[in-house]
């Protein structure tokens, strides 16, 4: 998501019918912050060894957002350096898959011209796509994947989460904030829009079905095969779980048993050891009083299925 001061969104999981509930007996096993000393950065997606992340690494990138790009070295991870920026817009929340040869982004854009401001700040953002075809080293920005005109809404698509169904790329996202422009669901509302994975043309877009409103979703596909959302409550300081058989229909798996406190989690993205054992990495405040994220956090889980 990108930055104007503006919010920040944090995990939501969901739970699948078959195994036990994923958040009913998550047992933490490390936390640390592989990143830190950042102006701030936050929203980390994870591709193989390498961190793509987003946000502003040092004051002088402010106030356009642009995309960084950090690598595994052993146990560390290296200094963030810039992947993505585009002169005029600010771009965040980037999203990477591996299509047919191809290393795909998918990323929050929003043109810093928008008026009026700052109400465009929050009804603007739309959805970007950058292609690599070294794996990630340089990027070919090929413009908007989804408009404000997101196939189901004048919603827009704000922190994209893409992952590969088949010959198909599911993205899931939230909308803009009704209040402010011609959105018209409700805040927190999340949707999906497929596209076929060799032409990048929109098949179609759907309201996801979820119980809560939900900021900075992001979806992935658990070993087992079942689907798992996490996403930010509306407040940015709580992690939500939900899992799926489907894709679209969620079921409530509760929120990651992290100390409540009013420190900002913005954006957060889960990946798999094996069908039990998840790092959840997030950007952290230092605390309740700051707004920006200064670490990239990480904790990691192990679903108790005794239990």
């Amino acid at each position: 998501m990108i930055v104007v001061r503006r919010f920040v969104f944090l995990v939501v999981l969901m739970t699948a019918t078959h195994p036990p509930p994923l958040g009913a007996a998550l047992i933490l096993i490390a936390e640390d912050a592989p990143l830190t000393d950042l102006y701030n950065v936050y929203a980390p997606h994870i591709l193989g060894d390498r961190m793509w992340m987003g946000g502003w690494l040092i004051p002088e990138h402010a106030p356009d957002d642009r995309i960084y790009l950090s690598e595994r070295i052993g146990d560390a991870w290296s200094t963030p350096v810039t992947a993505l920026a585009e002169v005029g817009a600010a771009v965040n929340d980037p999203s990477v898959i591996a299509v047919g040869g191809e290393t795909l982004m998918y990323f929050t854009r929003l043109a810093k011209d928008c008026t009026p401001v700052p109400d465009c700040w929050f009804v603007g953002n739309l959805t970007g796509l950058a292609v690599s075809s070294d794996n990630g080293d340089t990027w070919e920005n090929v413009g908007v994947a989804i408009d404000l005109d997101n196939g189901l809404s004048q919603c827009g698509a704000w922190a994209p989460s893409a992952i590969t169904v088949g010959n198909e790329i599911w993205v899931y996202y939230h909308g803009g904030l009704p209040s402010y422009g011609a959105c018209e669901y409700p805040l927190g509302t999340v949707f999906r829009s497929r596209f076929d994975a060799m032409q990048l043309q929109r098949i179609d877009t759907v309201r996801v079905d979820l119980p809560k409103p939900l900021y900075n979703v992001d979806v992935s596909q658990r070993p087992d095969g079942d689907y798992v959302l996490v996403a930010n409550s509306l407040d940015l300081t709580r992690m939500h779980l939900f899992t799926s058989q489907d894709g679209l229909a969620w079921s409530d798996a509760g929120t990651f048993p992290i100390p409540e406190d009013l420190i900002w989690k913005p954006a957060p993205h889960l990946t798999w050891s094996d069908a039990t054992t998840s790092e959840l990495w997030a950007g952290h405040a230092e605390n309740a009083q700051d707004v920006s994220s200064r670490e990239i956090h990480r904790w990691r889980w192990q679903d108790d299925q005794s239990n």
